[in-house]
């Protein structure tokens, strides 16, 4: 994250938190990202304009209440697909702040910033559209269920790789009967509102309509719509009620859909914009037709890469940005084993980054050197493979250096570690080259280097002179064919980012000439016939993809 001068709030009354820049302003509040007992998270507070002294203590308990309501529902929600929760200050006399996690971008922008043709490819919008479902499936599966009722790409965030997390609860309601009941109308985002939260009649009950979880089944379809023909959606009439009935959904999106062609996602998108809520898909519905279409576009995938001559070097993994990847607990089997190691100068970072691997809450201001080598063990799922990586931290100082030589000797993967404020520690890099040829194992042709300039969050309080430019890192890289990433430990997206960088670099060692392709009854199993080395297996995989070949 790049941050910019920080704004420090009042220490009175939060002590704990400052704003570092405003992200976006909505008709209750303002989301800046901040820095939260030191690290990089998202702050939204309610405007100012609610708590002023000229206002009755009815309308701020009012607007005090709508953020509780918030907090009470997102507190208790857990999902890969949900923005996480972290506290919510009540400063006294002062606005209410909530604190979340820090994620890159939402969808919304980046459609309108992508520059591609078309704007979201393929291969992301599958992507983007599978999470966003499993989180509504998380949704709509409590019990009670909990309906979204404002579900826009404005509301769909990404994570530096993109993953996307469903955001702003702030008008979701739980419904505990479990089914459609009567609630406020037109709740969310009037693009993207289904119909049946537009009232026909304006008696009493005007301000009410009567829906449940399918609202945000439509709502996705119109999601799932702006994601292919990459623009917000384009309705006419504006209102879908005309002399006291509704127009039918694909008369007013008409040009939209046309837009669509015959893009392999059409039809799930009619089936949700469907007028009557019954007809919708759930949502447990829209994972399954999802995962086909996925799965259905890996066999494709790996008939082509069967089809390939045997001489043909075809890279097995999958270098899109948008696959997801994450922390999982120890599996049964792995589809990838990989041992790597943190090599560098000291005072670069290279423990934090390692102890945030395995606590995201690490406080990184308790930091001690590292003594001699620590290794943990952590598992990955990347797209739909199981990644066993064990990960080595090693101690930077010259005293410690008889150390690292005995375990760069098998490992597949290095973190090269430099600080950006430290140029003399990236002057170093070619000495922690050396060590890597120098004992690497005999029978290793290459150790894959991941380079890491880390620390970035110190680039605008640095004197020029002991900066590290980005470019000349990048030429480096270049130089010796590795990949370069950057990293803050107070951004923990940029450090997973990291990881799954490299995870991406160590499955593209795998060539087909590694691997060997036997016909299974339950489908054909992928495993190395005689590993190059120990640290790169594949162990009890049935690939759930190939049905033959």
């Amino acid at each position: 994250m790049s941050v910019k001068k920080l704004v420090p709030l009042d220490i009175s009354y939060e002590p704990s938190i400052e704003y570092v820049e405003m992200l976006g302003e909505g008709s209750y509040g303002e989301v800046w990202s901040a820095i939260w007992n030191g690290r990089s998270v998202a702050a939204k507070r309610i405007l100012e304009k609610y708590f002023k002294r000229d206002y009755g203590q009815e309308i701020r308990d009012h607007y005090v209440g709508e953020l509780k309501k918030e907090w009470e529902i997102l507190r208790d929600l857990v999902h890969p697909n949900i923005v996480r929760m972290h506290e919510v200050l009540f400063p006294l006399n002062k606005s209410p702040v909530i604190i979340m996690e820090l994620l890159h971008c939402d969808l919304l922008h980046y459609i309108e910033k992508s520059t591609s043709t078309p704007k979201v490819s393929p291969s992301k919008g599958l992507s983007i559209a599978l999470g966003v479902a499993e989180g509504l499936e998380y949704l709509h599966g409590r019990n009670p269920p909990v309906v979204h009722r404002d579900l826009a790409t404005k509301n769909i965030l990404l994570t530096v790789d993109g993953q996307p997390k469903i955001a702003d609860l702030g008008v979701a309601k739980v419904f505990t009967a479990g089914k459609d009941d009567f609630a406020t109308a037109k709740p969310g985002t009037p693009l993207y509102a289904a119909p049946e939260t537009y009232p026909t009649q304006t008696k009493w009950f005007g301000t009410m309509a009567k829906y449940g979880v399918k609202v945000d089944i439509f709502s996705f379809g119109v999601v799932l719509l702006v994601i292919i023909i990459g623009h917000e959606p384009v309705v006419f009439p504006v209102s879908p009620i005309k002399d006291g009935y509704k127009i039918p959904e694909v008369k007013r999106r008409e040009n939209d859909i046309q837009a669509m062609g015959e893009h392999e996602l059409k039809g799930l998108v009619l089936d949700c914009l469907k007028d009557k809520s019954s007809s919708r898909p759930h949502a447990s519905t829209l994972v399954t037709e999802l995962k086909r279409i996925r799965n259905d576009n890996e066999v494709k995938r790996c008939s082509s890469v069967l089809s390939q001559p045997k001489n043909t070097t075809v890279n097995l993994s999958r270098t899109d940005s948008f696959v997801p990847f994450e922390k999982i607990p120890s599996q049964p089997h792995y589809h990838y084993k990989f041992k790597v190691l943190f090599l560098g100068n000291s005072n670069t970072g290279k423990t934090c980054l390692h102890e945030l691997l395995k606590n995201p809450a690490y406080d990184i201001t308790n930091t001690v050197l590292t003594i001699g080598i620590s290794p943990i063990r952590q598992w990955f799922q990347y797209d739909s493979s199981y990644v066993r990586m064990e990960v080595t931290d090693t101690a930077g100082q010259e005293r410690h250096f008889s150390l690292p030589p005995s375990y760069v000797r098998d490992v597949d993967g290095v973190f090269l570690v430099y600080d950006v404020s430290k140029k003399y520690t990236f002057e170093n890099i070619r000495f922690w080259i050396d060590m890597i040829d120098r004992y690497k194992s005999k029978d290793k042709e290459k150790v894959q280097i991941l380079l890491v300039g880390n620390k970035v969050d110190l680039r605008q309080n640095v004197k020029p002179e002991d900066l590290v430019p980005e470019e000349r890192a990048l030429e480096y890289a270049g130089n010796i064919q590795c990949p370069y990433v950057e990293t803050s430990a107070k951004d923990i997206d940029s450090v997973m980012a990291m990881y799954k960088k490299m995870v991406e670099a160590l499955i593209s060692t795998v060539s087909p000439e590694d691997i060997a392709f036997e016909e299974r009854e339950a489908g054909s199993m992928i495993r190395l016939p005689s590993p190059p080395n120990k640290s790169r297996t594949w162990k009890n995989y049935i690939c759930p993809f190939c049905k033959s070949s």
